[in-house]
């Protein structure tokens, strides 16, 4: 890239991911990379727990975590689809097996609707008093951010991984 510094991330999956300009000379960098090691290994292995949490499909995963409940993924052919859960058991009921992932995602997005919401409006009604019409609120997956707000447009995007983590 053309940058004028050398940096180092670690990526969702704890790949490390080095940007320098092309003319740093690459014994330049492996150097930077061996003085870095010890905070390299720190934040991949915080990275990969953090990664451990999230959901990416239940036809392959064993464990959803809501909060602070690690459930155990059942899964039951059924003739309807639906998700229900308790404290140590989410229930995905299913026709098709395609339609696995697809249920889990919406009862994710309901979850996160329900509960998100009530946060908000609590916090609405502490900033009432200051002319604050109630913000659309909207949900998504992101990788770096919890949320985003958008003054201009009345708008709160809260990301749909906080599921995942305690509250």
């Amino acid at each position: 890239k053309k940058v004028k510094n050398l940096t180092m991330r670690i990526s969702e999956k704890g790949e490390l991911i080095i940007v320098s300009n092309p003319y740093i000379p690459l014994a330049k960098i492996e150097a930077f990379v061996k003085e870095k090691v010890e905070w390299i290994l720190k934040k991949q292995e915080a990275q990969m727990h953090r990664y451990d949490r999230l959901y990416e499909d239940a036809r392959v995963q064993d464990v959803f975590y809501l909060y602070e409940d690690a459930l155990k993924i059942v899964r039951i052919k059924s003739n309807q689809n639906s998700v229900r859960y308790d404290h140590e058991n989410l229930y995905i009921y299913y026709i098709k097996e395609e339609d696995i992932h697809k249920n889990v995602m919406k009862f994710i997005l309901k979850k996160c609707e329900q509960d998100f919401t009530e946060v908000v409006k609590h916090y609405y009604q502490l900033m009432k008093e200051y002319g604050f019409a109630f913000p659309e609120i909207k949900f998504r997956s992101m990788k770096s951010r919890w949320g985003s707000c958008i003054p201009r447009k009345n708008q709160i995007c809260l990301n749909v991984r906080m599921l995942h983590y305690p509250k």
